[in-house]
């Protein structure tokens, strides 16, 4: 999947939640806060982070196309996540 595409559908996204904060009675800020923690998390899981060292040693050696897999969706989902984290920046700062 291109990089582009997840970047334009996560801005799409955040419109759709802007549109949806001014059309029912939620924060803008909160909905972006827990869509950016989400898939944060989601990323986090996918990738293999969290496991011990041995473990992700032993799963690269069993199989290495699945690893490679799991870690390039982690990335995606980062990709994802990105706008969701500048919105929440530009919405601290000014």
């Amino acid at each position: 999947m291109k990089k582009g595409y997840l970047l334009v559908g996560s801005i799409g996204l955040i419109l759709l939640s802007y549109l949806g904060s001014m059309l029912f009675d939620y924060s803008f800020y909160a909905a972006i806060q827990w869509i950016a923690g989400a898939l944060t998390i989601v990323a986090i899981i996918l990738s293999g982070a969290l496991a011990n060292g041995d473990r992700v040693r032993s799963n690269y050696a069993t199989n290495q196309e699945r690893t490679k897999t799991g870690v390039f969706t982690g990335w995606n989902i980062l990709i994802f996540a990105i706008p969701f984290y500048l919105v929440m920046m530009y919405i601290e700062l000014f």
